[in-house]
């Protein structure tokens, strides 16, 4: 084996950088990335102001709210995106503000329509109800279909630190190989 490796040096390492090159590209090509989330719901008790004197009080309700955040975490723009709910929610916003349609589908769904995304661009739609609320069935575009991820608020960090960070990984996985390398060295 160790004779084989010899012979054939160059066309392995020639083989293996092709391959190497090929899954690079594969996995930073552009291409457009939908994820969305749920992050939060609440169902607020809501007491109504007391009635005047010699009226019935009215009794205590429940409101329900929701939000819905989807992005566009890949690098070309994504197009036709359709949001997909159980029915029509009966109160909801779009933020940032952006044109789309509606479409009622026969069997009662209901999907918003947008035009595009840009990269790394997002939309949050603020759903609520004074009763149940409608399920997200589907985030898909002309492109891909969204991936369901979970989010949380997170503390931002500087530039800065960031480019540290990236700096730091790429100087540790290259001290791997090359002390791999070295190892393989004395081994061979």
């Amino acid at each position: 084996m160790l004779r084989f490796v010899e012979l054939f040096q160059k066309e392995i390492a020639s083989l293996i950088l092709s391959l190497a090159t090929l899954g690079m590209g594969y996995l930073f090509r552009a291409r457009v990335q939908l994820i969305w989330s749920s992050p939060h719901s609440f169902m607020f008790l809501i007491s109504p102001p007391a009635a005047p004197a010699g009226q019935e009080q009215a009794p205590a309700f429940n409101i329900h709210t929701a939000s819905i955040f989807v992005q566009n975490s890949g690098s070309v723009p994504a197009t036709e995106i359709e949001l997909t709910f159980n029915w029509q929610p009966p109160n909801f916003n779009i933020w940032p503000l952006r044109p789309f349609t509606e479409h009622k589908h026969q069997d009662g769904r209901f999907t918003l329509q947008f035009p595009n995304l840009a990269p790394k661009e997002h939309l949050q739609v603020e759903l609520v109800a004074n009763g149940q609320l409608p399920n997200l069935m589907s985030v898909r575009s002309k492109e891909c279909v969204g991936k369901a991820v979970q989010m949380a608020p997170m503390r931002t960090v500087r530039q800065w630190i960031l480019y540290l960070r990236a700096v730091l990984i790429i100087l540790g996985i290259t001290s791997v190989f090359y002390f791999l390398i070295r190892v393989l060295g004395l081994l061979f």
